[in-house]
């Protein structure tokens, strides 16, 4: 059996697709205090936004399924 390793910014997108399917879960998550990620048309790949239940937003960027780093921490 051959093992397919799937590259970061694959894993990254299944699991948001996987766990977050639309609008309103994400409005949802927001309310009950829990922080959403998503991307959006023209941000490079492995780049994220990080919004807070505040409206706070951070650019992020994968390093890791489990790592990010903070590039922009007052995202417009």
């Amino acid at each position: 059996m051959e093992t397919i390793k799937k590259d970061l910014s694959q894993q990254i997108e299944e699991y948001f697709n996987n766990n977050l399917e639309n609008d309103e879960q994400a409005k949802l998550c927001l309310n009950m205090g829990i922080a959403i990620y998503y991307t959006q048309e023209g941000l490079e790949e492995k780049y994220m936004i990080k919004e807070y239940p505040n409206g706070i937003k951070h650019l992020i960027r994968w390093i890791s399924i489990d790592k990010y780093e903070v590039t922009n921490d007052n995202y417009k």
